[in-house]
């Protein structure tokens, strides 16, 4: 179960892009630098968003189909440290986390475990905390390809590939220019998983607004997580240091 929720939340933050290719401007599509431009604003702008240097979330978990839920902790902090916990009665704890060097996970099922290839490599990409820029040095290409149906939207679709080789898809809503959601496929330790999420409730904390549900489609299974609370500049390095057993990992 662990193995596909840790990198829902990362934050909805801000996002700049460049223009997308001739083939899409020639469709009548907007570039993608327009769409993603018109998101930044739609969430309160370039300004607000590079504000914060430290997010806390609280909130929950859940799997409605098994009926199992949990508490949710997602803690990031600038340039890119990572830790996500959740503690389901019955169940126990399950962490993952990155330091800025190593990425982690740790549940009740397989233990610690340090991550390698190309999960460290995903798991790196996704914990800068201003990932969300799409900066064009973080990509090979982003643009519009679609003007399409996702959810309950009518939303552009957009193909980002990174420099280390992901590709993955984002949807826009047309009217509110709202980010409605996403299509991944997350490394694992059994091979590779295909994603669909959807994303909303936004929610304005400190002049920002941010998706506070996240619902995750893996085959015919959905995992649901809730952002109840989100505290601004409240955390310390020291929430992200590696726990004991996995620095034990570390020193082998």
């Amino acid at each position: 179960m662990k193995q596909y929720f840790a990198l829902s939340v990362i934050a909805f933050g801000l996002v700049l892009g460049f223009a997308g290719t001739a083939a899409a401007q020639e469709a009548e599509l907007p570039p993608a630098q327009e769409v993603l431009g018109r998101f930044v604003e739609a969430i309160g702008g370039e300004k607000a968003l590079r504000r914060p240097k430290s997010l806390e979330m609280t909130g929950e978990f859940s799997m409605p189909a098994n009926g199992i839920s949990g508490e949710l902790r997602l803690y990031m902090m600038a340039p890119d440290l990572l830790r996500v916990t959740i503690e389901i009665p019955g169940i126990g704890l399950t962490q993952e986390g990155y330091d800025g060097r190593t990425a982690w996970s740790m549940d009740p099922v397989m233990g610690p475990r340090v991550k390698g290839g190309s999960e460290l490599a995903q798991t790196r990409f996704h914990s800068d905390f201003y990932a969300a820029l799409h900066t064009q040095d973080r990509y090979e290409s982003i643009e519009t390809v679609a003007r399409t149906e996702f959810g309950d939207s009518t939303c552009f679709k957009l193909r980002l590939v990174t420099r280390y080789g992901e590709e993955f898809f984002e949807y826009y809503d047309v009217d509110t220019g709202l980010l409605t959601g996403m299509e991944r496929t997350i490394e694992s330790p059994m091979g590779r998983v295909k994603t669909s999420e959807i994303v909303g409730d936004y929610r304005e904390f400190a002049g920002v607004k941010m998706a506070t549900r996240v619902v995750r489609s893996i085959g015919p299974m959905e995992q649901v997580l809730r952002i109840d609370e989100v505290k601004v500049d409240t955390l310390k390095k020291t929430a992200f240091e590696l726990p004991a057993e996995i620095q034990a990992l570390v020193a082998e």
